[in-house]
């Protein structure tokens, strides 16, 4: 059985189980942002897919555009993953691009992106 710690030796004891404490929880928030950016790009991932894109364009033959609302995409764009599809899509000749949208109501202002395809 392990002793027990009194007077200075608690107060030891107590930061170092604080600090261990502290780093798993910082871990643990860690992974979970990485979690939900990653949930994101899937998410944009998904519309920007060839089949979400196809389905898209045939729904919209006349404009040739298609603007999706996406509320995750000001924190995404710049993800590699991101920028190798737009990349390979701008290549395939579809242009793709963010577009502010401003909702205003009265005595507040909204300001989103929506992702704007242009085929």
């Amino acid at each position: 059985m392990a002793p027990t710690p009194t007077g200075r030796n608690r107060r030891f004891y107590q930061r170092r189980t604080d600090g261990v404490l502290k780093r798993r929880l910082a871990l643990l928030a860690g992974e979970r942002q990485s979690k939900q950016a990653d949930a994101a790009v899937q998410r944009v991932l998904a519309l920007l897919s060839d089949e979400n894109l196809a389905l898209e364009a045939t729904r919209t033959k006349e404009t040739g555009v298609v603007r999706m609302e996406c509320g995750v995409l000001a924190q995404v764009w710049e993800d590699p993953r991101i920028f190798n599809r737009r990349h390979q899509l701008t290549r395939q000749g579809v242009e793709v691009e963010r577009e502010p949208v401003t909702l205003e109501i009265p005595g507040r202002t909204f300001t989103r992106e929506r992702l704007c395809v242009r085929f």
